[in-house]
């Protein structure tokens, strides 16, 4: 009768429309078919996604710190200029770091050196041009004076370096001619163990006297990498 065939045509309309769906939306969305109507939510793509994330994200050593060990032997000549200087001498400050050492027992007003009377004020501050490891020095100055050297890493605050006693020199003679170089380095021929040095990291040396009688400096040569 009438009523079967309106009961029939709803379940056909019923199935098209299941079908449709089945077809167009259910099958891009859930892993679904007419066995398995529970389907859960389809993830492949999106773990896929998240692999190709992973896989073509930078490297991590961007933000991974170097924890290479200091080399403390290694000694190479550290270029450095004198980047400011004050008080009363005489002779050109670029001697200090022109790489040419005055003579053991040579005078003190030579070619080769800056000399003064007062250690009052007077200092010269070298600039290596970034931070560097310093692991040793070689200074060439007069033997009955006190010298000290100070480190900074940004040019204000400097702590101590090395001081070079006036106890310790071995070259003697008239007052004028006891131009001598130390060392910290053992197997240079002007070796001084008793300099109380520790390699450090730093771009600027400060170095002025706080005893003098016939002050002078003729190099500081920095050594490290």
């Amino acid at each position: 009768d009438d009523s079967v065939d309106l009961e029939k045509m709803k379940i056909q309309a019923a199935k098209e429309v299941a079908q449709s769906w089945a077809y167009w939306g259910a099958a891009s969305h859930f892993d679904w078919s007419w066995m398995y109507p529970n389907a859960k939510k389809k993830v492949v793509a999106q773990r896929q996604a998240e692999k190709t994330t992973t896989s073509t994200s930078k490297p991590s050593s961007e933000v991974t710190t170097s924890t290479a060990p200091v080399d403390v032997n290694q000694l190479g000549i550290l270029k450095a200029t004198v980047s400011k200087y004050y008080g009363s001498f005489k002779g050109n400050y670029h001697r200090i770091t022109d790489g040419e050492f005055a003579g053991n027992g040579t005078i003190r007003d030579g070619d080769k050196c800056v000399w003064w009377d007062d250690p009052k004020d007077v200092y010269f501050i070298l600039d290596l041009g970034e931070v560097k490891q310093i692991n040793g020095f070689h200074i060439s100055n007069h033997n009955t004076d006190v010298y000290i050297l100070e480190c900074s890493v940004d040019g204000v605050n400097f702590s101590k370096m090395a001081t070079i006693d006036k106890t310790w020199g071995r070259v003697g003679g008239y007052s004028n001619y006891r131009m001598e170089t130390f060392s910290t380095v053992p197997s240079h021929k002007g070796y001084e163990p008793r300099i109380n040095f520790s390699p450090v990291k730093a771009r600027y040396v400060k170095i002025y006297a706080t005893e003098c009688k016939y002050c002078s400096l003729s190099e500081v040569q920095l050594l490290g990498y």
